[in-house]
This record gives C-alpha cells, sequence and structure tokens, in this order.
C-alpha cells in the first residue's frame, strides 16, 4: 500500500505500521540544519548605532569669533586657510588640525581647551615636524612676533641662543630679563666664544673680505651685549656661557613657544627666516631645537 506523502504527511509524521527509516530521523532535521548552516547576512558595520556620528555646530568657536569681532574670512586670513575650512569647523564641528588650534586660540583671545574640550584628533607620541610650525617670516616683516612679548608672559624659561644675539638685546633688554627672574623664569643666555673659528667664519661669510684672523664687527657686537648682560648676570638674574660651535640659528625659547632664526650665506640678517614654533607634543620640532640649546649649555662655559 502506498504511503501517504505530501505536507499532511510531514505534519502527522510517519504512519503506524511503517518502518523507520534514516529520511524520518533527519531527514526534516538536515533539511532544518542546513538552513542555519547558511551565513547568515547581517547589516555591513557602517550601518552598525555605534559607529554613526551626528556632526554638532561648533557653538564654542562661533561664541569666540563673536566676543573677538573677526568673521569667518578674517580668521581664515589670519591663520592661513581657506574660508570654507572654516565654515566647515564652525557649521560641521570638524576639527582644525593639531597644528592650527593653537594659532586660532591666539586669534580669539582664548585657549584651546575652551574652543574643544573633548578634542577627537590628539596630538601623537610623535608628532610631525609641520604640526608645530604657526609661522615662518623673514625678519621684519608684519605679523613676526617680537620675542619681547614672548619673554613678558613666559613663567619657567627664558632660553637665548645666538652667535652674538647683536639685533636681539638691545639697551632696555636685560631689564626685561630682570623683571622675569624676579617672577620665577630661569633665565640662560648662550653667545659664542670670543676666539670661536665658527665666529670668524661667520664673519667671513658676512664680509667675505675679512680675513679669519681678523673679525672687527661680529666681535664689537658680541663684546658689546655681553657688556649689556654682565651686570644681570652678577645679580644673578642672568645666567651667561659662552659656546663653540656653528651658529646656524639663533633660537630663542620661551616656555613651550621659540622663535628660529635660520642663518642663510648671501641673505642679510634683517631678512633672515624666522620660524615660530609651538610645542605640541614629544618629539617634534620644539623639543629638537630645546635639545639643541640643552646640549650646547652643558658644554658650555661660564662668562666671568
Amino acid at each position: 500500500m502506498r504511503q501517504p506523502q505530501g505536507r499532511l504527511y510531514r505534519i502527522l509524521g510517519r504512519p503506524s505500521g511503517r518502518p523507520r527509516t534514516s529520511s524520518d530521523e533527519f531527514g526534516h532535521l538536515g533539511t532544518t540544519w542546513g538552513r542555519l548552516e547558511r551565513p547568515v547576512r547581517s547589516f555591513p558595520r557602517k550601518h552598525a548605532l555605534s559607529d554613526l556620528t551626528i556632526s554638532l555646530p561648533n557653538e564654542l568657536l562661533s561664541q569666540a569669533l563673536r566676543t573677538a569681532g573677526m568673521t569667518p574670512e578674517q580668521l581664515a586670513e589670519q591663520i592661513p586657510v581657506d574660508p570654507k575650512t572654516v565654515r566647515r569647523w564652525l557649521n560641521a564641528g570638524q576639527e582644525p588640525y593639531v597644528r592650527h588650534r593653537a594659532r586660532i586660540a591666539e586669534l580669539l583671545g582664548t585657549d584651546i581647551a575652551t574652543l574643544w574640550p573633548n578634542p577627537t584628533k590628539q596630538d601623537s607620541d610623535n608628532t610631525g615636524l609641520a604640526d608645530e610650525i604657526v609661522s615662518v617670516l623673514a625678519a621684519g616683516d608684519d605679523g613676526t612676533v617680537d620675542w619681547r612679548e614672548l619673554a613678558a608672559t613666559a613663567e619657567r624659561r627664558i632660553d637665548l641662543l645666538g652667535l652674538t644675539l647683536a639685533g636681539v638685546i638691545t639697551e632696555g633688554d636685560p631689564a626685561l630679563l630682570a623683571q622675569a627672574a624676579a617672577r620665577g623664569c630661569l633665565v640662560r643666555v648662550l653667545l659664542s666664544d670670543r676666539d670661536s673659528v665658527h665666529l670668524a667664519i661667520a664673519e667671513q661669510e658676512l664680509n667675505p673680505e675679512t680675513k679669519l684672523t681678523h673679525r672687527p664687527a661680529m666681535t664689537a657686537d658680541l663684546d658689546r651685549v655681553t657688556t649689556l648682560l654682565r651686570a644681570a648676570a652678577e645679580r644673578r638674574e642672568v645666567e651667561l656661557r659662552t659656546f663653540a660651535a656653528a651658529g646656524h640659528y639663533q633660537v630663542l625659547i620661551f616656555d613651550e613657544q621659540a622663535l628660529v632664526t635660520s642663518r642663510i650665506e648671501g641673505v642679510p640678517a634683517d631678512r633672515a627666516p624666522v620660524m615660530h614654533v609651538a610645542r605640541r607634543g614629544p618629539s617634534g620640532l620644539y623639543d629638537s631645537f630645546s635639545r639643541h640649546f640643552e646640549t650646547l649649555w652643558r658644554t658650555g662655559e661660564p662668562i666671568r
């Protein structure tokens, strides 16, 4: 007799009296298990709720702009970036690069933590060199930072390094450095050794007709600056040392900012490029120039 087949058979099961077969035991289960073994389709990760972000306007930055009386276009020109970039910072909540935040805070008269209390772009352990460059301008150009402004607000350290610092230290500057020392700043000045061959080479580069054994101009500058600072050094307001090394850079450090002037042959000192550097993290430009100063300071000779 033919056994019932079809949907009713699958629902009611095996009729009584029919021998049990492997198909009865595992057929339906096998079909179901086969379905379970198939890959289960899921939403792509990009659709997961945890990955969704909502861009909100940066009201803190907008308020700071209004308080400073500055337009987005003016801010863009001062940084400098494209005005569309500033609009994205304001309207879409995008964060500026790390190298731009300090400049924005400076222009708006506030601090980085106020504008971006919970930044998502963090400083890495190895700060990019370009991230710490605030500006690069020729000496004397509009916008060049006056070192005295940075010295007036320094709280921990003022370090000045140069062959003669003739274009830096003038008549009233020892008093400025003494004021910084009085409020707790460590003030250190490194000048070239008077008999250093590097000073002679620099003199010859400046005046090609000068012989290596005859360097009146730079020696006179060195003597003048040393005389200006000696009284402050005797009062222990300033520490003075000499170094004997090539003076390719003039480095002026104020807490975590620095002004670095490169000496380039054929370029007058008053037109040499001045780089304003602000520390953003370890292993950046600021730390490199700071280590440069510390190395020369350790091997320097105190000026008596």
